[in-house]
């Protein structure tokens, strides 16, 4: 599910909740054989001149079992916290 506010022509403000489950571990192949999460994030977009888009994004991701690794250390923890930034560029 997602929900935009877009607040000016080049600012979008965005919420998502996300559940991602690959109980054959298909994609993703954790030390417990599945991979079953749920995420949240919220997020800004702004658009800069051109057709370059800047992104960030605060996402916390939630799992029945330790699948996240923590202090370089795997399957240690059931969540994990990640803020990330990005360009993009369209022709």
């Amino acid at each position: 599910a997602i929900a935009s506010l877009k607040v000016d022509p080049s600012t979008r403000f965005a919420a998502r909740i996300e559940r991602f489950a690959d109980p054959d571990a298909v994609v993703a192949v954790p030390v417990a054989g599945r991979f079953e999460a749920t995420g949240v994030s919220i997020g800004v977009d702004r658009k800069l001149s051109g057709g370059v888009l800047w992104r960030s994004e605060l996402r916390q991701t939630w799992a029945g079992d330790s699948l996240f690794s923590r202090s370089g250390v795997p399957n240690r923890t059931t969540g994990n916290l990640a803020a990330v930034t990005s360009l993009a560029a369209t022709f």
